[in-house]
């Protein structure tokens, strides 16, 4: 079972921490709370690419683009829920990392077979081998994937009324149901191997806090029930 949990802090992020330690279900995780300094943060992160089983909770989402340096090195297929893409070709230089292109950079890793990004929920973006973003319609991808160990990242900028940064919001297309039912489905058809979520704002109302706080509750539960051991592939 998973027992590591790991946070790169903020102030409405820690929050969210502070209360989950307190839930009788999350009393036997442990919580590490990562640096706020982008270059400390890729290098705390990329000593646990051999770690099996692992969490990553991030704050908004300028900090999805460290979920590339938090991939492991048995996955061999990463599926992004989200309200966008995540696969700009040229990676975005900002003080948060290359948010904008994570998944495309995660796409060309020579161990990875594929990345899946999932769109307005009906589109899921793709790199092929030629290195070129691609779009696929009625998708069943997220029922079946053809991979032994799948690396989940959701960014909750994609659930309709997450208080995710005001211009980001407009792109949400699922409920909070919608996206477990969804994880759930995957969790049975694959083998997780890591999971790593975030995207809440900076500045939250009480009752955003406490919507946001219920949804990583629930992916946290999901998160330590589902998460696997990679599993050896030939070849």
């Amino acid at each position: 079972m998973v027992n590591k949990v790991y946070v790169i802090p903020s102030k409405t992020n820690d929050r969210v921490i502070e209360q989950l330690k307190g839930k009788l279900r999350f009393k036997n995780l442990e919580f590490f709370k990562l640096s706020i300094e982008p270059k400390k943060i890729k290098h705390e992160l990329s000593l646990l690419c051999d770690e099996p089983g692992a969490i990553m909770i991030w704050p908004d989402g300028y900090y999805h683009g460290y979920s590339y340096y938090f991939d492991h090195n048995s996955s061999n297929v990463k599926y992004n829920i989200d309200g966008h893409d995540d696969m700009e070709t040229n990676p975005t230089a900002s003080h948060y990392g290359m948010f904008a292109s994570h998944m495309w950079n995660s796409g060309v890793r020579p161990t990875m077979n594929k990345v899946y990004s999932e769109i307005f929920g009906r589109n899921v973006v793709s790199v092929n081998d030629q290195r070129n973003r691609i779009y696929l319609k009625d998708y069943v991808i997220w029922e079946s994937i053809d991979s032994k160990n799948v690396q989940l990242t959701i960014d909750l900028d994609s659930v309709i009324g997450f208080p995710a940064d005001e211009e980001w919001r407009r792109d949400a297309f699922l409920t909070p149901d919608e996206l477990m039912r969804k994880i759930e489905i995957m969790a049975k058809n694959t083998n997780i191997i890591r999971i790593d979520f975030g995207g809440i704002d900076t500045k939250v109302t009480e009752s955003e806090f406490e919507f946001a706080y219920e949804i990583k509750s629930k992916l946290l539960a999901f998160a330590i029930e589902n998460i696997k051991p990679p599993i050896k592939v030939d070849g």
